[in-house]
C-alpha cells in the first residue's frame, strides 16, 4: 500500500444518509426497515433517550431504498425518533411479522429550513410486504408520488405514533 492509497476514498457496504448523500436528497424518499442498531443509546427508567455520545446518532436504522444497489445506514438523530425505534422493534420485531408486513420509514422535515436534529424527521408505519416495490413502481409512474398514502398526514409535535396501514391499496 502506498501513501497515496490512505486517502483514495474507499466505496463503503452501506450508504450513509446525510454523508453519502444530503438529507434533501433522500427527503420524502420511503426506506424498507431491515434492522434497528441502537449504537449504544439506552431508554432509562425516567423514559429518557441517553445516547452513548453528544456527536454520534442515537442509532442507525438499516434499510432498502430501490434507487440505489446498496442498503443505507439511516442515522437516528432526535430522540423521539429513537424512542419509535426502538417500539417498533421490541414489539414487532418477529420472523412472522417480518415475513407478513414491511416496516418502513420515510424521512420528511417539517420545514425546509429545518435541521434533523431540532425536530422529529422519521416517520414509521407497518404495511402489507411487498409495499416498497408497489410503492416505487407507481412513483416512476407519477413523478410527484405522495408517501402520505403510506404515512398518512405527518405528525411533527404531540403524540407520536408508528402508522399501521394493512388495508393499504397502491
Amino acid at each position: 500500500m502506498s501513501f497515496f492509497d490512505l486517502f483514495k476514498k474507499q466505496k463503503s457496504e452501506f450508504h450513509v444518509a446525510g454523508k453519502d448523500s444530503t438529507w434533501k436528497e433522500i427527503n420524502n424518499e420511503v426506506f424498507r426497515i431491515v434492522s434497528f442498531d441502537r449504537n449504544d443509546t439506552y431508554i432509562n427508567s425516567d423514559g429518557k433517550v441517553i445516547a452513548k455520545s453528544r456527536l454520534a446518532p442515537y442509532g442507525y436504522l438499516l434499510v432498502e431504498w430501490p434507487i440505489i444497489e446498496r442498503l443505507v445506514k439511516l442515522p437516528i438523530v432526535h430522540s423521539n425518533d429513537f424512542q419509535l425505534a426502538t417500539f417498533l422493534f421490541e414489539d414487532y420485531d418477529t420472523e412472522e411479522n417480518k415475513n407478513l408486513y414491511d416496516f418502513l420509514v420515510v424521512y420528511a422535515q417539517k420545514g425546509a429550513s429545518r435541521l434533523p436534529a431540532i425536530t422529529h424527521v422519521l416517520h414509521f408505519a407497518i404495511a402489507p410486504r411487498l409495499t416498497l416495490e408497489k410503492y416505487y413502481e407507481k412513483k416512476k409512474e407519477y413523478l410527484c408520488y405522495d408517501p402520505s398514502i403510506i404515512f398518512g398526514p405527518y405528525v411533527w409535535d404531540g403524540e407520536l405514533s408508528i402508522k399501521l396501514n394493512l388495508d393499504l391499496k397502491l
